[in-house]
């Protein structure tokens, strides 16, 4: 029976009809008694069997509409069976040979497609009613128009071809089940609006992509899909929608599910059941009890076991907010990567790269090895291929050891009194607060001083202790104040002492290894120990004394006191600014006093310096320029001058007998050979005496001075002169404004001569 908008009937016996109107109105004109609508309508509907919506239409205009539901329900029990169709006249459902047409116009519209006793039921709005094609139905076809429709294919269980599903403009809802999908299926929603799709299945594989639904059932081709619903069944489901880039919402059901979740932000939910949540990030994972983030911001819940998985680069892999009792997996990929375990069971693989465990723990107990990392005795991580790990203490009495591990350890162990034990690398280790007990075991290990008094061990190889405090410091071989009252039982090689902002003591003249030592602010007072020592005076007007050994003193702001005492001592300054040194001072940072030097090391920075140590009558001196067009200042002292960027020129003062210059070295008669590197131009001064002055192996302009004296003067390729010699001598003037520069007299032509 083909149905129309127009023509859709509730028929108790389709040969009987007769208009309701033409009982009716009869009624109306009867005037002997007055009867009320409630008894007309019943009147009027004795003995009829069929009803058009014309004749509801027509009742309602002339009765109350109030009264149209008690008519429905009249008909609904005038015979034994009857069928409503309650298709308003904005949907039709229609057979187009073995197709069913199902199209809506553009107002939001509601379709469940069921079976019903082997046929094909179509209900519009209401699932309780329908309507029933003859035919056998081989193919559906569904339409919507511009509103916001909700179609409903549920429980097709018979062989056809398929459906084909085309959205609207509205915001569009469509459910499926397995058993609604024909062997052609395809939904393809709109891109003005969010569709979703629901689908509720039991099948072992259920594979969502951008544009298509695949699994162990009848596949569908999608587009334009916004929203997906995935809800599995009583068995094991496996959800993988990692290529799907709309939001996901995936119910794993009763059964022991593996979930997969998309690249943007979903709703996991693995329910009753042993469920397992995989992921792989580009950009690292932190995970917690509820939250997932990395491809995505997920909500996830009911999962026992989790997995995520790195990837190329350096990532991040956090599962220390699973709390509950989760077990997790975490792999690493080709990078550097960083694990976070939780504190329960964690598999942690680093695969390749320098990878490294993070954990931040209050247990009394952390036991580290290269296969395993035990907290507390109950939870059990294990490890392979990582290199490295940080574990890091609370307020409790933690007690860490990682003797037994071969890769580079960061130990520390917070509040309260801790033992660490680093490993047999190169380890870091802090005790924190507390009256701490830290063995640095093998490798060149760095012990962190902190407050509290302290028992440090350094085991084998070089290591270093390092205190920070603003506040005076004593260090010898076998103790160290400042933070607490500590005790070495073990030699450290090297200690580092890092002063404050207030005037601070600190005195390691009692210490026979090498000691670096940084004043940092304040007027300090430093005593460097017998060994090769390194001194930082900082800011502040500070006293420094090396003591014995070769020590390095660097000068900073300040007028300070500088003394090297014995040994081979060395001073340093650099800066961005003009500097003049003297066998006795230094200016530059600040105005400073010096003694006891052996070697001085000047360096510029980016702007245009003067680096000026041409006073200096002993030791070696070294110029190091910087980026700007710097001039560097020497005489014999002068052991290596580096102009490095920029147009440097290299000044050089000497009253030997002999001057040689070229590209990489200025040799005096009088003093050992300087180095010299990226000057552009020099110019050199001798003295009264008799000079000779060789620059003809250096490339750039080259002044030359020669003073008073019989000079013998090889200049170089460039246009090289002496201007004091030529203003000197008036009686060359004329000459040498005539000839040039080149061209002065007598000296010319002994030159001449020369190159004769």
């Amino acid at each position: 029976m083909s149905k129309t908008p127009q023509d859709h009937r509730c028929t108790n016996n389709p040969t009987s009809h007769r208009s309701l109107n033409t009982v009716l109105l009869p009624l109306h004109k009867e005037n002997k008694r007055r009867i009320s609508q409630r008894e007309r309508i019943r009147i009027a509907l004795r003995g009829l069997t069929q009803l058009t919506w014309r004749q509801l239409w027509l009742t309602t205009r002339n009765f109350s509409r109030a009264w149209l539901a008690l008519m429905m329900s009249t008909l609904m029990v005038a015979g034994p069976v009857a069928e409503i169709a309650q298709a308003a006249p904005d949907v039709t459902a229609t057979m187009v040979g073995a197709t069913l047409e199902i199209s809506g116009d553009d107002t939001s519209n509601t379709v469940f497609v069921t079976v019903d006793s082997g046929n094909i039921k179509v209900n519009f709005q209401d699932p309780s009613s329908g309507v029933t094609p003859t035919s056998s139905v081989q193919f559906i076809s569904i339409a919507t128009g511009d509103g916001s429709d909700v179609i409903v294919l549920s429980q097709l269980d018979f062989t056809y071809n398929g459906f084909s599903i085309e959205a609207g403009a509205g915001s569009n809802s469509i459910t499926l089940d397995d058993e609604s999908l024909g062997q052609s299926n395809t939904i393809a929603g709109n891109s003005d609006q969010l569709d979703s799709l629901y689908f509720n299945s039991n099948a072992s594989s259920i594979v969502l992509d951008t544009d298509s639904l695949t699994g162990s059932f009848n596949p569908v081709d999608l587009s334009s899909i916004e929203i997906v619903q995935l809800t599995g069944g009583a068995n094991g489901n496996s959800f993988e929608a990692a290529n799907f880039d709309g939001f996901l919402i995936i119910f794993g059901g009763d059964g022991d599910d593996t979930i997969r979740g998309s690249q943007g932000s979903d709703r996991l939910d693995g329910g009753p059941g042993f469920d397992a949540l995989y992921q792989t990030s580009q950009f690292g994972a932190t995970v917690s009890d509820t939250q997932l983030t990395g491809m995505g911001n997920d909500t996830i819940n009911g999962f026992e076991l989790i997995s995520l998985q790195a990837g190329p680069g350096n990532d991040s892999l956090d599962a220390s907010g699973v709390l509950g009792n989760v077990i997790v997996k975490l792999y690493g990929g080709a990078g550097d990567d960083t694990f976070q375990p939780n504190r329960h069971s964690t598999l942690i693989d680093g695969q390749n790269g320098f990878d490294e465990i993070f954990l931040v723990s209050d247990a009394t107990l952390i036991s580290l090895n290269d296969s395993s990392l035990l907290v507390n005795g109950f939870g059990y991580d294990s490890l392979y291929s990582v290199e490295a790990a940080q574990i890091y203490g609370l307020d409790s009495a933690n007690l860490i050891n990682a003797s037994a591990f071969s890769g580079k350890t960061t130990l520390a162990g917070g509040g309260g009194n801790d033992t660490l034990r680093g490993g047999s690398n190169d380890d870091q280790l802090r005790g924190d607060a507390g009256d701490d007990h830290v063995f640095g075991n093998g490798g060149d290990d760095l012990v962190l001083s902190a407050e509290g008094d302290d028992l440090y061990g350094g085991g084998a190889d070089v290591d270093t202790i390092q205190q920070i405090a603003d506040a005076d410091m004593v260090l010898t071989d076998s103790s160290l104040t400042g933070l607490g009252s500590d005790t070495f039982n073990d030699s450290f090689e090297q200690v580092v002492l890092i002063g404050g902002n207030n005037a601070n003591r600190i005195d390691a003249s009692a210490f026979t290894n090498i000691v670096t030592i940084y004043g940092t602010g304040g007027d300090d007072v430093i005593w460097g120990g017998s060994d090769n020592d390194h001194l930082y005076d900082g800011e502040g007007n500070d006293t420094v004394y090396g003591n014995a050994g070769n020590d390095s003193i660097a000068s900073d702001a300040g007028d300070d006191y500088l003394s090297g005492d014995a040994g081979e001592d060395t001073l340093r300054q650099s800066g961005d600014i003009d500097m003049v040194l003297t066998d006795s001072a230094l200016s530059g940072l600040g105005s400073d006093t010096i003694n006891g030097f052996e070697q001085y090391e000047l360096l510029g920075g980016h702007s245009t310096n003067t680096l000026d140590a041409s006073a200096v009558n002993s030791g070696e001196v070294y110029l190091y320029g910087g980026d700007g067009d710097d001039v560097l200042r020497g005489n014999g002292t002068l052991t290596s001058a580096r102009g490095d960027d920029g147009e440097d020129r290299l000044d050089y003062f000497d009253d030997g007998a002999s001057i040689t210059l070229s590209d990489s070295m200025v040799n005096s008669s009088a003093w050992p050979y300087g180095t010299i590197n990226s000057i552009e131009a020099a110019s050199i001064t001798g003295g009264d005496s008799d000079n000779y002055i060789d620059a003809q192996l250096f490339s750039g302009p080259v002044t030359i001075k020669a003073g008073a004296g019989n000079d013998y003067i090889i200049g170089g390729t460039n246009k090289d002169f002496d201007r004091q010699r030529c203003w000197q001598r008036q009686r060359f003037w004329r000459r040498w404004r005539r000839y040039g520069a080149r061209r002065c007299g007598r000296r010319h032509l002994r030159w001449r001569r020369w190159q004769r």
